[in-house]
């Protein structure tokens, strides 16, 4: 159908792991955090670049024992707590860390080493399970997924806005022939969502993707699939020892938990962030599925949104509730304009029809 026919405001759609692992059974962060130790103690006799394996055995013995204390929940945790180890070493050696609390013993040297080894191993974990992820498509929840899409899209533009790193959408998109807008062009970012005349899904991935690289010369590409695959083949094969060079393209383009918020202003995620914002202020629905409310960046976009009045925010999650969302988003006004369905995504999607009608139910 014709772009010039779709009258109606646009629907954005932001999703979250738990969208992945409904579709795809791809892990969520709390499922990435248990893989991501287990591994990180099966491979700790592996070849370490910085540290020797006694030391970085009892490192991993601390990231155990705050996981079982609840201190770690899910993987944005751990890349969080790593990366502030790894970051603030030097600020750190001010501080006899080794005589106080779990790090008792521990050398703050080594301490920045254990993490530098941990966060890079942990990296490429997240990229071997996502890409294992992709080949367990859940042939149903993707049937019934792309009929609703292909039902809002009778009457309206879709922009999905993706916190994932995966090539999902695009994926399901492929089966259906429709064309997927996602700011690039001939395999280049461009930073532009240009309409075009045909059935069409307008994608952002907020946070970057697998497929997303960066040459010396600083342009933005996007791999082949194919190329993607060999890469992650090799990343499980040499997984001890991963080439730097390798390891600097496939991560320079990813946006990691646990970062500087300052690295969500830079571009791309800039341009797209932007993008959100400006769809967001074209619509009166905002549908949420699988996301938990605590990247700062988005949550300030969605609030701000909110607070306009006449517009709703619909959320699919089987355990987050309303005031925790209120909570997270710091917005106790926008309480009437939130509408949570506690179901998994596999039961909420079984009927495309009835989950139209529930979007656009006062």
């Amino acid at each position: 159908m014709s772009q010039k026919l779709r009258t109606k405001p646009p629907l954005p759609i932001l999703l979250g792991a738990g969208f992945s692992r409904a579709v795809a059974k791809i892990p969520t962060t709390d499922e990435l955090l248990d893989k991501a130790l287990k591994q990180l103690k099966a491979s700790a006799k592996e070849k370490r670049r910085r540290v020797s394996y006694e030391e970085y055995l009892r490192f991993l013995t601390v990231l155990e024992k705050l996981r079982k204390g609840r201190k770690l929940e899910d993987i944005e945790h751990l890349l969080r707590f790593l990366h502030t180890l790894d970051t603030y070493s030097k600020l750190l050696e001010y501080f006899d860390v080794s005589k106080c609390g779990i790090f008792r013993g521990v050398r703050i040297k080594t301490l920045s080493n254990c993490a530098s080894e941990a966060l890079d191993h942990v990296r490429i974990i997240i990229h071997r399970e996502i890409g294992q992820g992709m080949r367990n498509i859940d042939v149903k929840v993707k049937e019934c997924f792309l009929n609703l899409l292909d039902r809002i899209m009778k009457d309206r533009e879709i922009h999905i806005f993706t916190l994932n790193y995966d090539e999902l959408i695009e994926t399901l998109c492929q089966e259906r022939r429709w064309s997927v807008v996602d700011g690039f062009e001939q395999g280049k970012y461009i930073g532009e969502w240009r309409k075009v005349e045909r059935e069409v899904i307008f994608l952002y991935h907020i946070h970057g993707a697998l497929s997303w690289l960066k040459g010396y010369n600083g342009v933005v590409e996007k791999t082949d699939r194919s190329v993607m695959r060999r890469i992650l083949e090799i990343i499980d094969q040499r997984r001890e020892e991963i080439p730097h060079e390798l390891e600097k393209a496939i991560e320079r383009v990813i946006l990691y938990p646990g970062e500087p918020l300052e690295s969500a202003y830079s571009l791309p995620f800039l341009d797209i962030l932007f993008c959100f914002r400006e769809i967001l202020d074209s619509s009166e629905i905002l549908l949420v599925v699988g996301y938990s409310f605590r990247d700062k960046h988005i949550n300030y976009e969605i609030s701000t949104w909110l607070r306009k009045g006449n517009v709703n925010m619909k959320v699919v999650d089987p355990k987050l509730n309303k005031r925790e969302i209120i909570d997270r988003l710091g917005t106790p006004e926008a309480e009437g304009r939130i509408d949570v369905c506690n179901k998994t995504f596999e039961k909420f999607i079984e009927n495309p029809e009835n989950v139209y009608r529930w979007l656009w139910r006062p």
